[in-house]
């Protein structure tokens, strides 16, 4: 007497040497080298790496404003930076220290802290970053 599982051990069988047979010429391309392999992989690491940098310093920026932290907020910019405030656009590394003493601390140029009054917390989640092919550029948002 027959088994009744035994057609079904048979179509196991012919499934599993369905999937070998069609997955067969996806296996028989030609590997990357080594070399090539560990190059996408430094690749890699370098993007996430970059992305990790990016969302360190979106949270230092966070930290420093709402500390009233200016002179180190103001680190966080180069020389030749773009902000752009509610009060107006900052052209340059200068412009921006000074706007952020003034503006947005409501003290005088080197007064640390926030203005009487003021109090700040910004909240920086749900970040998304988009690096560019090439790693030289990146768009961020957080809500």
């Amino acid at each position: 007497m027959r088994s009744r599982y035994g057609a079904g051990r048979l179509a196991s069988r012919g499934s599993a040497w369905l999937c070998t047979f069609a997955l067969a010429p996806a296996l028989a391309q030609p590997q990357p080298s080594v070399g090539a392999r560990l190059d996408r992989l430094e690749a890699e690491i370098e993007a996430a790496e970059s992305v990790s940098a990016i969302k360190r310093l979106q949270r230092a920026y966070g930290y420093y404003l709402d500390k009233g932290m200016w002179a180190d907020l103001s680190e966080l910019f180069t020389e030749d930076a773009v902000a752009n405030y509610p009060a107006g656009v900052y052209v340059g590394k200068e412009s921006i220290t000074r706007h952020l003493y003034l503006n947005v601390g409501g003290g005088e140029v080197g007064e640390i802290g926030l203005g009487d009054g003021r109090l700040y917390n910004h909240m920086s989640i749900q970040p998304v970053v988009h690096l560019d092919p090439g790693g030289e550029t990146a768009k961020g948002r957080w809500r």
